[in-house]
């Protein structure tokens, strides 16, 4: 009984660990680009996508071992969030406020 319990336990710890990180980023979706840099930091990185709208990355471990976000480990090494956006506004400028969090991925092989 108790290794079922165990069992159990893990199984659950395993399923929730990566919709809880998802869910950590996916709640800036639709909102300014700039939400998600006031809680995380400046982008390292901005270039324009196949529509021309910007898709702005963070390099996350650069130099550390891992990094905790949202109360979640969500690097051990080099890691790269990665930010769609599509325009706010009818005239955008290059200002994150201008444009609205589309959708998020990590790229790397230091992702968890």
């Amino acid at each position: 009984m108790k290794s079922l319990l165990i069992w159990f336990v893990g199984l659950t710890i395993f399923a929730c660990g990566p919709a809880a990180a998802q869910g950590g980023f996916a709640a800036y979706v639709g909102h300014p680009v700039s939400d998600l840099a006031m809680r995380i930091g400046l982008p390292t990185n901005v270039f324009r996508g196949p529509n021309g709208w910007p898709i702005f990355q963070w390099e996350i471990g650069s130099g550390i071992k891992g990094m905790v976000i949202e109360g979640l480990l969500i690097h051990q090494g080099r890691c790269i969030l990665e930010v769609a956006t599509r325009p706010a506004t009818s005239n955008p400028t290059s200002m994150m406020v201008d444009w609205v969090m589309e959708n998020w991925r990590f790229k790397g092989g230091g992702c968890v």
